[in-house]
Protein backbone atom coordinates (compact mmCIF):
# COMPACT_ATOMS: atom_id res chain seq x y z
CA UNK A 1 0.00 0.00 0.00
CA UNK A 2 0.85 3.63 -0.72
CA UNK A 3 2.29 5.04 2.16
CA UNK A 4 1.41 8.70 1.15
CA UNK A 5 1.05 12.21 3.42
CA UNK A 6 -1.66 14.35 3.12
CA UNK A 7 -0.20 18.38 2.45
CA UNK A 8 -2.29 19.33 5.42
CA UNK A 9 -0.05 20.81 7.93
CA UNK A 10 2.53 22.34 5.94
CA UNK A 11 4.60 24.68 7.87
CA UNK A 12 5.99 28.17 6.81
CA UNK A 13 8.77 29.51 9.06
CA UNK A 14 10.85 32.55 9.29
CA UNK A 15 14.45 33.20 10.58
CA UNK A 16 15.13 35.31 12.84
CA UNK A 17 18.15 36.50 11.48
CA UNK A 18 21.00 35.22 14.33
CA UNK A 19 23.69 33.15 14.08
CA UNK A 20 22.62 30.46 14.96
CA UNK A 21 19.23 31.23 13.52
CA UNK A 22 16.43 30.10 15.19
CA UNK A 23 13.07 29.84 12.63
CA UNK A 24 9.52 30.32 13.51
CA UNK A 25 5.91 29.73 12.54
CA UNK A 26 4.23 32.38 10.12
CA UNK A 27 0.83 32.79 11.65
CA UNK A 28 -2.15 31.43 9.94
CA UNK A 29 -1.12 30.56 6.84
CA UNK A 30 -3.79 28.31 4.57
CA UNK A 31 -2.05 28.49 1.40
CA UNK A 32 1.48 27.73 0.23
CA UNK A 33 2.37 27.52 -3.37
CA UNK A 34 5.32 25.33 -5.01
CA UNK A 35 8.42 26.53 -4.85
CA UNK A 36 10.04 26.67 -8.84
CA UNK A 37 13.40 27.12 -9.67
CA UNK A 38 13.77 27.49 -13.81
CA UNK A 39 17.30 27.14 -15.76
CA UNK A 40 17.62 30.36 -18.24
CA UNK A 41 18.07 29.04 -21.86
CA UNK A 42 20.66 31.13 -24.45
CA UNK A 43 19.16 30.56 -27.63
CA UNK A 44 21.89 29.84 -30.33
CA UNK A 45 20.07 29.25 -33.44
CA UNK A 46 22.26 29.15 -36.57
CA UNK A 47 21.31 28.71 -40.51
CA UNK A 48 22.15 25.34 -40.07
CA UNK A 49 19.75 24.29 -37.22
CA UNK A 50 17.15 22.49 -39.63
CA UNK A 51 14.26 25.16 -39.29
CA UNK A 52 14.00 25.02 -35.67
CA UNK A 53 15.54 27.45 -32.82
CA UNK A 54 17.91 26.11 -30.69
CA UNK A 55 19.15 26.60 -27.04
CA UNK A 56 21.61 25.72 -24.39
CA UNK A 57 21.28 26.07 -20.60
CA UNK A 58 22.69 29.49 -19.46
CA UNK A 59 23.73 27.96 -16.18
CA UNK A 60 22.34 30.54 -14.02
CA UNK A 61 18.56 29.55 -12.36
CA UNK A 62 15.94 31.89 -11.84
CA UNK A 63 13.72 31.20 -8.39
CA UNK A 64 11.06 33.49 -8.78
CA UNK A 65 8.55 34.26 -6.50
CA UNK A 66 6.08 32.54 -4.06
CA UNK A 67 2.38 33.60 -3.19
CA UNK A 68 1.49 32.76 0.21
CA UNK A 69 -2.14 33.35 1.70
CA UNK A 70 -2.58 33.54 5.49
CA UNK A 71 -5.09 34.52 7.65
CA UNK A 72 -4.50 38.24 8.95
CA UNK A 73 -3.96 38.87 12.02
CA UNK A 74 -3.14 42.08 13.62
CA UNK A 75 -1.50 42.15 16.29
CA UNK A 76 1.04 39.47 15.41
CA UNK A 77 4.27 39.86 16.46
CA UNK A 78 5.22 37.09 13.23
CA UNK A 79 2.91 38.77 10.71
CA UNK A 80 3.70 42.53 11.91
CA UNK A 81 7.78 41.64 10.83
CA UNK A 82 6.39 40.88 7.43
CA UNK A 83 4.79 44.02 7.31
CA UNK A 84 7.47 45.84 8.46
CA UNK A 85 9.87 43.57 6.34
CA UNK A 86 7.95 45.38 2.71
CA UNK A 87 8.25 48.69 3.99
CA UNK A 88 12.57 48.25 4.96
CA UNK A 89 13.39 45.60 1.85
CA UNK A 90 15.16 43.52 4.54
CA UNK A 91 15.76 39.74 3.27
CA UNK A 92 14.56 37.33 5.03
CA UNK A 93 15.32 33.29 5.54
CA UNK A 94 12.60 31.30 5.37
CA UNK A 95 11.66 26.94 5.79
CA UNK A 96 8.98 25.32 4.58
CA UNK A 97 8.15 22.25 5.97
CA UNK A 98 6.07 19.12 4.27
CA UNK A 99 3.94 16.95 6.32
CA UNK A 100 6.40 14.07 4.66
CA UNK A 101 9.62 15.38 6.36
CA UNK A 102 10.70 17.06 3.51
CA UNK A 103 11.63 20.51 3.37
CA UNK A 104 13.22 23.57 1.34
CA UNK A 105 15.03 26.71 2.52
CA UNK A 106 15.70 29.53 1.01
CA UNK A 107 16.08 33.62 1.07
CA UNK A 108 13.45 36.01 0.11
CA UNK A 109 12.28 39.74 0.07
CA UNK A 110 8.40 41.09 0.20
CA UNK A 111 7.61 41.81 -2.87
CA UNK A 112 3.81 42.58 -2.39
CA UNK A 113 1.27 42.40 0.10
CA UNK A 114 -2.50 42.39 -0.53
CA UNK A 115 -5.09 41.97 1.66
CA UNK A 116 -7.67 40.39 -0.50
CA UNK A 117 -11.31 41.56 -1.25
CA UNK A 118 -14.02 41.97 1.29
CA UNK A 119 -17.45 40.37 0.10
CA UNK A 120 -20.54 41.65 2.58
CA UNK A 121 -22.63 39.04 0.66
CA UNK A 122 -19.54 36.02 1.15
CA UNK A 123 -17.80 36.95 4.39
CA UNK A 124 -14.49 34.97 5.71
CA UNK A 125 -12.00 35.56 7.16
CA UNK A 126 -9.68 38.73 6.39
CA UNK A 127 -7.10 37.13 3.88
CA UNK A 128 -3.13 38.64 3.37
CA UNK A 129 -1.71 37.45 0.43
CA UNK A 130 2.21 37.84 0.57
CA UNK A 131 4.50 37.67 -2.43
CA UNK A 132 8.10 36.47 -1.91
CA UNK A 133 10.47 37.26 -4.37
CA UNK A 134 12.92 34.29 -3.83
CA UNK A 135 16.95 35.32 -4.09
CA UNK A 136 19.81 32.75 -4.33
CA UNK A 137 19.59 29.01 -3.73
CA UNK A 138 16.76 27.02 -2.48
CA UNK A 139 18.13 24.27 0.07
CA UNK A 140 16.31 21.48 0.47
CA UNK A 141 15.57 20.71 3.97
CA UNK A 142 14.17 18.05 6.49
CA UNK A 143 12.19 18.47 9.05
CA UNK A 144 13.77 17.25 12.41
CA UNK A 145 10.39 16.92 13.97
CA UNK A 146 9.20 14.33 11.62
CA UNK A 147 12.79 12.71 12.07
CA UNK A 148 13.80 13.66 8.41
Amino acid sequence: MLKAKSNYGVQLKIGDGQSPEQFVDVTGVRLVPSIEIEQEDIEVTHHGSGKYREYIPSGLSETGELAIEMISVYPDAVQDRLRAGYKSGEVFNFQVLYPNGLGKQFSAYIKNIVLNDADATSPEALIETVTFKLTGDIADKNNPALGG
